[in-house]
């Protein structure tokens, strides 16, 4: 937090050039000063008036009805390429405008998967690799140096390989959010979509969202560089030297957290639990796309704890690739609810 807190101050984002490859020059992730003042008020404003948008919430609503719809008859889901699908179609939608059933929407998902998948290959810019692949994907749909990505990078990348995973595991946070979510839809109408006052009254599907993000997000560290000679707790930081916080470092210290390997949303009813986590980052640079994510994350599981029983397949387990994946993909086995309105 001392790092983070500091930017522009202390601390300054620096990211590898082969990176910089991939994101651009004007990514929100590598510019700094004004520039990157002015590119951030326009996520925030862009997020704070999307979250509680009735427009926002109906797009999670239709995209949630349509894939639910689509597994009925089908007894076994590949759970984490269905996320992936729902998210990215969703901000897609939301971000650029461009539906779903739209031939250019399936090539923009197509070319974001290759973009991500720059981030984790060797920077041999040359014809076929995964990073030349990766850093010409931007240009085939932005027309900004790959800045349009920026929100979507950062708000489906964390929900489709973190958020989701914990849950479906959880036998037990399944349960009680299904008693929520059930007590929500009884004070609704039959078909009555949900509102901004109906995500408020989901404590402890945010509390599940925020033990997911403790215990596997997606970002595992960050770059930066010492702006000037620091000192910081009798350790000496040279001017010039990169600096690389890791999230991990607190959201899973056992000094910190009780059982800390454990996955335990009940912990989130202590409100001092916040202050010793870093899922979304921290100071002037924290996730822009956070809570529209957290939305999204709440209005899908409503609707799929209130359709839908599973059970992971017991050959499942989760693997770092440094992102969070699964050894078959997170197969699930459902069975519908069959009195879910």
């Amino acid at each position: 937090m001392f790092i983070l807190q500091n930017e522009g101050k202390l601390f300054q984002a620096s990211y590898p050039k082969a990176m910089q490859g991939i994101l651009g020059q004007y990514s929100l992730l590598i510019v700094s000063g004004e520039h990157h003042r002015k590119l951030r008020g326009i996520a925030v404003s862009f997020s704070a008036m999307s979250k509680s948008s009735p427009v926002f919430h109906s797009r999670i609503e239709k995209l949630a009805f349509s894939m639910l719809e689509s597994w009925r008859g089908r007894r076994e889901i590949a759970f984490l390429e269905e996320m992936k699908k729902f998210t990215l179609s969703l901000m897609v939608k939301t971000v650029l405008s461009i539906d779903p059933e739209e031939p250019v929407a399936m090539r923009f998902l197509q070319d974001f998967r290759t973009y991500m998948k720059g981030f984790i290959s060797l920077p041999l810019n040359v014809p076929g690799s995964a990073y030349a692949k990766a850093v010409k994907a931007p240009a085939r749909t932005c027309s900004n140096d790959g800045n349009c990505g920026d929100g979507i990078t950062t708000t489906s990348s964390g929900e489709e390989n973190g958020d989701f995973l914990e849950v479906i595991l959880s036998k037990h946070s399944s349960i009680r959010m299904q008693e929520e979510h059930e007590a929500i839809r009884r004070n609704k109408g039959k078909g009555q979509p949900l509102g901004w006052e109906d995500y408020q009254k989901m404590d402890f599907t945010r509390n599940v969202t925020k033990e997911a993000v403790r215990c596997g997000n997606l970002v595992k560290f960050l770059h930066r560089k010492a702006l000037q000679d620091v000192e910081f707790k009798g350790h000496l930081i040279p001017r010039g030297w990169k600096v690389l916080p890791v999230l991990a470092g607190p959201n899973l210290d056992p000094s910190l957290h009780h059982d800390h390997l454990q996955f335990n949303p009940w912990r989130w009813t202590d409100k001092e639990i916040g202050k010793k986590t870093m899922g979304y980052g921290g100071g002037p640079r924290v996730c822009p796309g956070s809570d529209l994510a957290k939305v999204m994350v709440a209005f899908f599981l409503h609707h799929l704890v209130l359709a839908y029983r599973w059970k992971v397949k017991e050959d499942e387990y989760p693997i770092a690739y440094p992102y969070v994946e699964f050894r078959n993909g997170l197969h699930v086995e459902i069975e519908p609810v069959e009195s879910h309105v």
